[in-house]
Formats: structure tokens, C-alpha cells, sequence
């Protein structure tokens, strides 16, 4: 990095010495000793013979400059095994500092607080799938655990305790993370996840909801149950891994007609609206295909994207910047309009 600070001052030379006089082991026969060196970053001597008997010699020096390691370790921790998945945050409601939630590949989930320290790792079943959120399910000001693997839906205090009757094991399997909904400050909170093609419902005590119609869907979720709210009525959004999007209502009834998403698309992106007409999904596919499909209307399709594979895209609602996507070693962002806002060329392709 000091060199970086230091290079616009260097051209090419016959002789180039570069030294960070602070770094120095031993003496070098090139530097004198007796000079005090403290505060002298970098140093750059050139020799020039460019012209026939003469030489030209040039001296930069970096002084008292501060280099900030762009990432810098705060803390690293030791695992039993390699990590599987995460990391994902987690709030102490205590005193409001981040942790961290991270499982390894023997399925142990870890709590980790600002200074590294694991607090506690506790054995799960299988694999977490999707994300682990954090809920307050009391609504008193203190944390929760909630996600699931293919077998249960996990609730885990922050010493992690299960809460009430969580674990709960289910009969198919689940693919999606659960969704924690309060239709109203007043209302008790409800978990849902898909079970298999069945939308299960439970209260806080991780037992099923009276009244729940227990739906059918399509086939299994291919994303957390997304709730929605418009002129006084409760939707239950779920996307199928078939395409197919149905809205439920509280009891499980089929609030509005489903719609079919075409599967072609490598990414699809959620976008709410001023009402459920308005609400649409955005996404692409890997021919540069970009989708717009309202509820309520047919979908849009337009060629605007570059060829090639992409790792997702993102509503940033960053001004021009709208939608972002990366396509190889394209950064693309697009407005409003689907016009490119900007379109950054990377040195070399995005893995993941």
C-alpha cells in the first residue's frame, strides 16, 4: 500500500531501489545508518543514463503517511468443522451489539458475539435452510431464533433454549425458511411454513392454529411466505417452485386468483405496489431476457441484459439504480424505465 502512495513519482530507470526503512532486519549497504528514520514510510531511489556522460539520479520519499488496511480482522473464530452455512445476525436486545449465528458441517449452530467468543453451539438435525430470522415473539423486547431444516421448525431463545414446543417436527419436509406474521399489534404472532405442498399455521406455542384450513399449494415453496396488507385485507403470498403463486387469507381460503410465473428464469425479484394489481415480479434469464409480470396483467419481456450466467438480482432503489444484476464480469444496474444506469465492466467473472 505505501508503494501504491508513492508510485506516481517513479518512471522507469536503469536502477530502481525501493525500501521501507522501518521494515529494515538488517543494515543495507545502500542506506546510512545515522540518518533517524522514524516517521519515513517508503523510499524510491532512481539511477538514469539516458544521455551519453551523464547520469540523473531522483529520490521520493513517503513521509508520516497512514495506510488503513481496507478489511481489517476484528476477530476470527475456530469452528469444530467447516462452516456449512451462514454467517446471519443476531441483536443482544441486552446491550443492542451484533452477533453472530453460523453452522458448521456437523450441523452444530454457533452463537458468536462482537468479540469472537462463541457463546454457545448447539447440535440441529440437518442442514438450515434459507435464512434464520430474528423475531420478537413476545413483543418485549427480547430475540428469538427462527428457521428450520428439512425435518423441523427451530425457535431458539438467545441462550439457546427452545421456546415453549419448538422444535416441531414435520411430516414431509421443508424447503423454504419459516415467516413469523402479526396481522396487528394486538394479534398473536403466527408461523408459517410449507410442509411438503401444505402450508402449515402455528401459534407461538409450536401448535397448529385453530381454524387453519392447512391449503394445498402447487407444489413446495420456493420462497418464504411473503404477507401483504392492502385496503383491509391480509394476503398470504406463496410462491411455488412450479411457478405457481397463490394468496391465502388467515384461515387458509384462497384470497385472490392464482398466477403463473414462467420457471425459465434464472432470478425473480418480488416488488410491492400500491395494491395487489400493482404488486409484480421482476427477473431474467440467462439470454438476457428481463421479465416484468404484474398480478394482474400479462407479463412484459424485454432483451436488454448481456448473455451469460448471473448470480441474482436485487431491488436497491438507489435512484437511477433500480434493479442490479451481475452477468460474468458485467455489474449492471438498471432505472424506472429498464434503461441502464450503469453497466461496469469487472477485471474477471463473479463466481457466486
Amino acid at each position: 500500500p505505501y508503494f501504491t502512495q508513492i508510485e506516481g513519482a517513479i518512471s522507469d530507470a536503469g536502477f530502481t531501489l525501493y525500501v521501507r526503512p522501518d521494515e529494515l532486519a538488517e543494515d543495507n549497504p545502500f542506506i546510512k545508518t545515522d540518518i533517524p528514520w522514524p516517521g519515513t514510510n517508503s523510499l524510491v531511489f532512481q539511477a538514469f543514463s539516458e544521455l551519453p556522460g551523464q547520469k540523473f539520479f531522483t529520490i521520493s520519499m513517503l513521509h508520516h503517511k497512514d495506510i488503513v488496511d481496507e478489511a481489517p480482522v476484528v476477530w476470527s473464530a475456530l469452528l469444530d468443522t467447516v462452516v456449512q452455512s451462514g454467517p446471519w445476525p443476531f441483536v443482544n436486545h441486552y446491550t443492542n451489539d451484533q452477533e453472530v449465528l453460523v453452522q458448521d458441517a456437523a450441523n452444530k449452530l454457533y452463537l458468536i458475539n462482537k468479540d469472537g467468543k462463541t457463546l454457545w453451539k448447539k447440535k440441529l438435525t440437518a442442514g438450515i435452510i434459507g435464512d434464520i430470522s430474528t423475531i420478537d415473539l413476545f413483543a418485549n423486547g427480547k430475540y428469538q431464533m427462527l428457521f428450520a431444516t428439512e425435518d423441523r421448525v427451530y425457535l431458539i431463545d438467545r441462550n439457546g433454549n427452545p421456546v415453549n414446543e419448538f422444535p416441531v417436527k414435520l411430516t414431509t419436509g421443508a424447503k423454504s425458511a419459516p415467516t413469523m406474521v402479526r396481522y396487528s399489534s394486538k394479534d398473536d404472532p403466527r408461523i408459517l411454513i410449507g410442509d411438503g405442498n401444505r402450508l402449515i399455521n402455528l401459534n407461538e406455542q409450536g401448535i397448529a392454529v385453530n381454524g387453519w384450513k392447512e391449503p394445498s399449494m402447487a407444489s413446495e415453496l420456493a420462497a418464504p411466505i411473503r404477507y401483504l396488507h392492502y385496503s383491509g385485507k391480509d394476503y398470504l403470498m406463496a410462491q411455488t417452485k412450479s411457478g405457481k403463486v397463490h394468496f391465502f387469507d388467515r384461515q387458509g381460503k384462497e384470497r385472490a386468483r392464482a398466477i403463473q410465473i414462467d420457471t425459465h428464469q434464472t432470478a425473480i425479484y418480488f416488488q410491492e405496489g400500491r395494491d395487489l394489481n400493482s404488486c409484480r415480479f421482476i427477473g431474467h434469464d440467462s439470454l438476457g431476457n428481463l421479465y416484468d409480470q404484474p398480478i394482474s396483467g400479462s407479463v412484459k419481456v424485454e432483451n436488454i441484459l448481456p448473455l451469460g450466467g448471473d448470480v441474482g438480482m436485487v431491488n436497491i432503489h438507489l435512484g437511477e439504480h433500480d434493479l442490479a444484476t451481475i452477468s460474468d464480469d458485467h455489474f449492471i444496474t438498471l432505472n424506472a424505465s429498464r434503461d441502464v444506469g450503469l453497466d461496469y465492466l469487472l477485471p474477471e467473472p463473479i463466481a457466486s
